[in-house]
């Protein structure tokens, strides 16, 4: 089976500030000039809420990662080619084709989405349709937990990952920006907090019920006929100031998990203990997760709201329950 899920090289960087410099070799004007859309790319990696790197431009050529012209060494249907960590340090080197695909006029938004994709692999990361061995030789790849893998009835369970291979990557000119699972891999493995942790999000067709969970040990990619769907937010493993409790019940007779930020049992259910802690108002950084229930279905949660709306499919809006983190 292909491994094919945000995965990383096995080899984390240690390094909190990253240097980059942009060689002389990559000109500052005309069609071959990357400057903008590097300085973009690195934005938007910089960008990813509770990511401890941080890439920094600099003058400075003894920089942790030197882009540069790949000066013909590499294949024309490739547009650049980022090194892997080696030792807990970045990949040290990230090649730009300046005449790749025929020497084709390239679209900014193509050299962004390219460089973004390369910066990857020097922090580790891996192709997201990643198959055992691929043309860099290596045969290891490390599924993050909280991505979603390939199962036989899905070949890519992420098409826009930006971390897809560049063939994938090539038929995708308007890329949208990091995905879902993007940012889930990136934040599980470089965490300013360790202590946010994703609300993982469960459907169980046959029980016609979600469940959810910051434990992912609990149902991992899914059991007990319970299908993963990725997450709901974050929220924090342990009390920081102005958070609160978010207690977990459970009601075995309608087989249904219910949250609240109130430790009083409700009638009929079972206490579970603290899945972790919310704030019962809206801070920097935290959106509303919004409660529904279905007599029939149990109680459902999510960010977003245009999920169901005022309430749909059989579901009655029952407001904010709390806030999580974005």
């Amino acid at each position: 089976m292909p491994k094919l899920a945000q995965a990383y090289a096995g080899i984390a960087v240690s390094l909190t500030t990253i240097s980059v410099h942009i060689d002389s070799s990559i000109p500052t004007s005309g069609v071959d000039d990357w400057h903008s859309e590097i300085a973009n790319a690195l934005s938007y990696w910089n960008g990813i809420p509770n990511f401890k790197l941080n890439f920094q431009l600099t003058s400075n050529t003894n920089a942790d990662i030197v882009i540069s012209s790949d000066n013909g060494s590499l294949n024309d249907f490739v547009y650049a080619m980022g090194t892997f960590p080696i030792n807990t340090l970045p990949g040290s080197s990230l090649l730009i084709n300046l005449d790749s695909h025929s020497d084709a006029n390239i679209s900014p938004e193509v050299k962004e989405m390219m460089i973004a994709h390369e910066i990857g692999h020097t922090i580790g990361f891996r192709h997201t349709d990643y198959y055992y061995e691929d043309y860099y030789g290596l045969t290891h790849a490390f599924v993050i937990q909280g991505t979603w893998p390939a199962t036989s009835t899905v070949t890519n369970p992420d098409p826009y990952s930006i971390m897809n291979s560049m063939a994938t990557l090539q038929y995708s000119p308007t890329w949208p920006g990091f995905t879902t699972y993007d940012i889930i891999a990136v934040r599980n493995l470089y965490p300013i907090d360790t202590g946010q942790k994703p609300f993982y999000r469960y459907w169980n067709n046959s029980l016609d019920r979600h469940h959810y969970t910051a434990n992912w040990s609990e149902l991992g990619y899914g059991s007990s006929g319970f299908k993963y769907e990725g997450i709901a937010g974050y929220i924090y493993n342990y009390n920081i100031s102005g958070s609160i409790p978010w207690y977990r019940y459970y009601r075995s007779s309608f087989n249904n998990h219910y949250f609240s930020t109130s430790s009083t049992t409700p009638s009929g259910y079972a206490s579970e203990g603290i899945a972790g802690y919310v704030s019962s108002t809206q801070v920097s950084g935290s959106i509303p997760l919004y409660q529904y229930y279905s007599s029939n279905k149990g109680h459902f949660y999510t960010t977003d709201f245009s999920e169901l709306g005022y309430g749909a499919q059989g579901y009655t809006y029952e407001g904010i329950k709390c806030y999580v983190i974005e």
